[in-house]
């Protein structure tokens, strides 16, 4: 069993993914946002690179926490999502910047690929990959904040014993529920570093 209170172990920031580190692109099918499926739709949205590199020198392991269920939904491939992810790595490398983990989901109760469409414990608001990411990296999870820009990433991050962050939401996310409500990611990486290093009892 994962010991938190250990002095040991690492704070980390989750981090959704898209509308947090890269923004969402129009589905020309729908004409509605979604994820990007090709590479080519992939960006970072302005000022991720520099909170990321803000929050590691500060000693926090930047994590990568994001439901991709568009294969699950019949979207894309497993192959074209592998792309848009190299993709946003390489952005963010050309800025200087890493990631210390990436975590997906690509489940979805009601998806139409059937080895897909089942409940997990890795889909926010469950905590799965935050917990897995704990046990893998070294991380408290009370010393540590879900950033994401939906309600269930809130939901999430409580959910695994983390602060958390409601970042570049819609009007129509529930305020809440979050510790804290901020513009972007550079916004909630203020407030983050702004924090005491021991979370709430």
């Amino acid at each position: 069993m994962l010991d938190n209170s250990s002095a040991s172990l690492a704070p980390a920031v989750f981090l959704d993914r898209d509308g947090v580190v890269n923004p969402m692109v129009t589905n020309p099918r729908t004409g509605l946002l979604d994820s990007p499926h090709r590479p080519e739709e992939a960006s970072v949205l302005p000022g991720v690179p520099e909170s990321i590199l803000a929050l590691q020198r500060a000693g926090f392991r930047v994590i990568l926490a994001s439901n991709q269920p568009s294969v699950a939904r019949g979207k894309c491939t497993l192959e074209e999502l592998r792309l848009v992810h190299e993709r946003l790595i390489e952005l963010l490398a050309n800025a200087g910047a890493r990631l210390d983990g990436v975590y997906y989901c690509h489940h979805d109760p009601k998806g139409v690929l059937p080895e897909l469409a089942c409940p997990c414990v890795c889909r926010k608001p469950a905590p799965g990959m935050l917990r897995r990411a704990a046990r893998e990296h070294g991380l408290s999870l009370p010393d540590s904040f879900m950033v994401g820009d939906r309600e269930k990433d809130v939901e999430c991050g409580r959910n695994a014993g983390c602060r958390t962050v409601l970042a570049n939401a819609s009007p129509r996310e529930s305020r809440a529920a979050a510790d804290h409500d901020a513009k972007d990611l550079a916004d909630a990486t203020s407030w983050i570093l702004s924090q005491p290093r021991t979370a709430r009892a």
